[in-house]
């Protein structure tokens, strides 16, 4: 990355740029705790009906760390909940009642924190694969903090959701309609109030919705000193055929880390191809150096 001595400042965060390093230092916190309830309090405040199109449960707030922090914070998007598992099936209580406002923790607890797997459940299949664990993993050392380096403890230090917050209903199928605005804009307001809410320093959000000019416009205006990397979903189609050109600095990234804990994370990754799945951390060392040093 670029090299250099600065600062860029907001309401949530300050960003310091100095000898070649990127530090993020926080202006203020809130216990995750209390960032959950005040979630669940602005998308309930927030909620009027489902999309007459939509499965009918309640939006979800992100899963929030236990040790997130507002201004340093990394905030992660997935594109939509994925019910293709309901198919024919009662839904579970948690899907229901009051649980469904915090349904990614509520899977976690029942679910990811205890299981033998090694990236844990949260009911975010990019990040039960693994794919976006491994992109918070890098992009937090590139900012150079430092956090744990095991899957469950990391998740306790960020927040993930998906910026879609309703699912098309068709049972036995999983529809992404991240590049569809008329489908996309119901979900805009809870995205705004999470943005309100979490203040993060960084998102990695879906490039679909980052190009949008009403959606940057609005999520900007939520969280102006957050810094909004948008990028393609990480999944085995993307990577394996829309992200070629990043061939030659993966295999140097996958060089560089062998032995360490980001080479093992990408080791474990499910449902892609290893050796392609650099690409997506080549493509986000290339976002990190254009987007945060240059304050776009």
């Amino acid at each position: 990355m670029p090299s250099g001595e600065g600062f860029e400042s907001g309401s949530g965060s300050a960003l310091l740029v100095k000898s070649g390093s990127i530090q993020l230092v926080p202006n203020n916190t809130q216990p995750a705790n209390a960032l959950s309830s005040a979630l669940i309090d602005r998308f309930k405040a927030t909620f009027d009906e489902n999309p007459d199109w939509a499965w009918p449960f309640v939006p979800s707030i992100p899963f929030v760390g236990r040790h997130y922090r507002q201004g340093s914070g990394l905030l992660i998007y997935a594109s939509a909940e994925n019910f293709k598992w309901l198919n024919g099936n009662t839904p579970p209580d948690w899907l229901t009642n009051d649980d469904a406002w915090n349904r990614y923790r509520v899977q976690y607890e029942m679910r990811g924190r205890s299981s033998a797997d090694f990236f844990p459940w949260v009911g975010i299949q990019p990040v039960t694969d693994g794919g976006l664990l491994a992109a918070a993993l890098f992009v937090t050392e590139q900012l150079g903090q430092e956090l744990p380096t095991e899957p469950r403890s990391l998740l306790e230090h960020i927040s993930v959701s998906n910026w879609c917050k309703f699912t098309i209903y068709v049972p036995g199928e999983n529809k992404d309609y991240i590049g569809n605005i008329k489908r996309s804009i119901p979900s805009l307001p809870y995205v705004v109030g999470e943005l309100a809410v979490l203040q993060p320093a960084v998102v990695l959000l879906p490039g679909k919705a980052w190009k949008r000019d009403l959606f940057r416009a609005a999520m900007r205006g939520a969280s102006p000193s957050t810094r909004f990397i948008p990028v393609p979903q990480f999944n085995g189609t993307v990577v394996s055929t829309l992200l070629g050109r990043f061939d030659s600095p993966a295999q140097e990234l996958h060089r560089r880390y062998a032995g360490k804990p980001l080479g093992k994370w990408m080791g474990r990754l499910r449902r892609v191809n290893g050796e392609h799945a650099w690409r997506y951390i080549a493509l986000l060392d290339e976002a990190l150096s254009e987007r945060l040093v240059l304050a776009t």
